[in-house]
Order: structure tokens, then C-alpha cells, then sequence
């Protein structure tokens, strides 16, 4: 069988890609094949999730294996494969392909058919629109305003630094 996977993307409204692959190929074949696309660097770190109805993300599913954290199953993309976790149309999983800020695409399943053995998987079927950027880098901080003070302003402080240190005194009792 042939999964078709309809990819979104939050930041970018007209990126829209669809991605066939072969039911028996594995996680880590859908996340090479949707790193190519885009342009980024597979060797960043990713996850699948897959997600109920509401997009609440239930299972991950990692492109290197972690340690698993106590309730919450874990799996590792290349011995994962795709025929054991989609069950069928309309099923959500999510990418996170910047897992540091977040960022993810949105992914449901929105075909299935029979296999061409005259093709090779997995492969784009629809591309649209440009893809966001893998990795958001934090803002350059603005430069900021030197407040600048008068001279008297500097001696103004120092006079009030050296009445203070002055007004130290024991109490002997």
C-alpha cells in the first residue's frame, strides 16, 4: 500500500506538500524524504508524533533513540515501521523539525492505494509554496540607547556612595 501524507506548516500558509510512501518503508524514510524537500539538514534533531483527533501528541517517535521517560512510549524512526502505526485516512501525526523552538508541520493522512511497482518511494507529490526556515536563530538584540549622564550626574553618585560607605557605625552594647 501507498500512504499519501499532506504536509502544513503554521508559519508559512502556502506551503503544502504531499509525500507518497510505502506502507512497509520506515519513519526515518518519510524524515530523509521531507529533509531533502525542504532543504534542511538531516542531521539535526526531529521527531515524529503521533497525535489523536485534536492534535495532543500521544506517541514520539525520534530519529535517534533516547532514553524512554517513565509514561510516555518512545520509539526510534529507522526501526519504526509506517504499516505498524497508520491505521488509516485522516490519521494526524505532527513533525517537529525544530524541536529547540517548537516548530513543526502538520501532517495527515489523505490517501491510500495500491502499490506501482513502477515507482520509487517515497516521493513528493505536490509542492507548494516555500518551505520555513529549519532552525530559528534568536534575534539579534538591538542595540541598545548608552544613557548618557552628565558629569555632574557621575559625581552626584560617587558623593552618595561616599556618604554611604561613612555612615557605617558599630553598636557596641
Amino acid at each position: 500500500m501507498i500512504f499519501k501524507f499532506r504536509l502544513l506548516s503554521s508559519e508559512k500558509d502556502d506551503f503544502v506538500r504531499d509525500f507518497d510512501v510505502n506502507s512497509g518503508q520506515t519513519f526515518y524514510d518519510l524524515h530523509i524524504a521531507i529533509q531533502k524537500n525542504c532543504g534542511y539538514d538531516p542531521s539535526q534533531i526531529a521527531s515524529f508524533f503521533l497525535c489523536n483527533d485534536d492534535w495532543e501528541k500521544e506517541t514520539e517517535i525520534t530519529v535517534f533513540e533516547l532514553a524512554e521517560e517513565p509514561g510516555r512510549a518512545t520509539l526510534a524512526m529507522d526501526n519504526t515501521i509506517l504499516s505498524d502505526f497508520i491505521t488509516g485516512l485522516k490519521q494526524r501525526l505532527i513533525y517537529v523539525f525544530d524541536v529547540f523552538n517548537e516548530r513543526a508541520f502538520f501532517i495527515e493522512v489523505v490517501g491510500i492505494r495500491d502499490d506501482d511497482s513502477t515507482r520509487s518511494y517515497p516521493r513528493c507529490t505536490l509542492s507548494e509554496g516555500s518551505p520555513p526556515v529549519q532552525i530559528l536563530l534568536e534575534e539579534p538584540i538591538p542595540e541598545q540607547e548608552i544613557d548618557e549622564k552628565s558629569e555632574e550626574e557621575y559625581l552626584d553618585e560617587d558623593d552618595d556612595e561616599e556618604s554611604l560607605e561613612g555612615d557605617d557605625e558599630s553598636i557596641e552594647e
